[in-house]
């Protein structure tokens, strides 16, 4: 078994009592104690000592495979994660993971994490591996997410801690979801002038810069603005996410001569026993006007025909989004009905238009 692991900038390592005044510094904050219930608080050198015997136990025994997290660069203890509980009749071990405060939003606990389910996968031959998190704790759901796992749920009052029932959300990954993710070749179809690709993490100042604009304000409830670098994040690992479930299909809209996302186009509420969904997109202000969202929109549905196999796609657009409306009549699709105040938009509730194309009508426009 392996006794270390490497990332990029880290180094994961067995506890080792020779570098407990280290992690004592390390871990000695109330937060941690907190969010986790691996050590008490306040933590003193016996109880540490202590716990790093249990480990070592656990290792043994296969109950547990614990690692301190060490930066590669100042060789400094920053944190610690490990699989624990590990289930070896059924495969299944849940995931840990701390980052001392001062090092924290800098994306170690996403690098550690990434390592550790590798490892669980690859090494350990687990079938399932899982986290948990009281609800609300955004910081802590944005790691497993990062690391490939997806929400399954909310458990109620799971845990008593400090006189209070807690709520925890679960999330959790299978291999089979991590071989597929691992190797599935790159999602690309391409145009005249732009390239429909699925999003990568390098393209958040680009999701950023192109969502940022009141006028999505004007037609839309969900794209908020200001948008931010963090609205741009939660989005790209929300289209991840529904992609890995084939739930939705969200794909980024890149201009080929700049290299620059400029929008999005999706497939969501996909009912794939009946072939049917409903398609989106959007464009930055600054590009509209020059048919690039109908040529990023006409795109998606001949991949969703031919490709695919859809039967019924159908667009929807706030009854006054005349730009969206004429685009959709663009690609041949029909008016279907105006649901009356359907929604709620702002602080009131709007009619929508609802627009349908078959794929026989389609062979016949495209």
């Amino acid at each position: 078994m392996a006794l270390f692991l490497e990332t990029t900038r880290l180094t994961l390592r067995r506890p080792n009592k020779g570098d407990i005044e280290r992690f004592l510094e390390c871990a000695s904050h109330e937060t941690i104690f907190d969010m986790t219930d691996l050590f008490g608080f306040p933590l003193t050198k016996k109880n540490l000592s202590k716990r790093i015997s249990e480990q070592d136990d656990s290792s043994e025994s296969g109950a547990d495979s614990p690692f301190w997290i060490y930066e590669k660069e100042t060789g400094e203890i920053i944190g610690g994660i490990s699989l624990s509980d590990i289930d070896r009749k059924n495969s299944n071990a849940k995931i840990v993971v701390w980052i001392t405060p001062s090092q924290r939003n800098l994306g170690y606990a996403s690098e550690a994490s990434k390592a550790i389910v590798d490892y669980g996968f690859e090494k350990l031959g687990l079938e399932r591996i899982y986290g948990e998190c009281s609800s609300g704790n955004i910081e802590c759901e944005r790691v497993y997410e990062n690391a490939g796992m997806m929400r399954e749920g909310t458990l109620r009052h799971k845990y008593a801690k400090n006189g209070e029932y807690i709520d925890v959300n679960s999330f959790g990954i299978i291999k089979s979801d991590w071989e597929t993710e691992r190797n599935s070749p790159p999602f690309k179809l391409e145009t005249s002038r732009l390239i429909i690709r699925t999003f990568r993490k390098t393209d958040v100042e680009s999701v950023r810069e192109s969502f940022n604009d009141p006028l999505f304000a004007e037609f839309t409830d969900h794209i908020k603005q200001p948008y931010t670098i963090q609205s741009a994040k939660d989005f790209i690992r929300k289209a991840t996410n529904l992609r890995r479930t084939k739930s939705g299909l969200y794909y980024a809209v890149e201009l080929k001569e700049t290299g620059r996302v400029i929008g999005e186009v999706h497939l969501s509420w996909i009912f794939w026993q009946q072939m049917y969904s409903e398609f989106g997109f959007a464009i930055s202000p600054k590009y509209w006007n020059k048919g690039y969202g109908t040529e990023a929109a006409g795109e998606l549905l001949r991949y969703a025909f031919e490709d695919l196999g859809m039967r019924r796609i159908v667009g929807i657009a706030m009854s006054g989004n005349v730009p969206s409306r004429r685009l959709m009549e663009k690609l041949g699709m029909k008016l279907e009905c105006v649901a009356k105040e359907e929604w709620q938009y702002k602080d009131d509730y709007a009619d929508f238009a609802h627009y349908v194309i078959l794929k026989s009508e389609w062979a016949q426009v495209k």
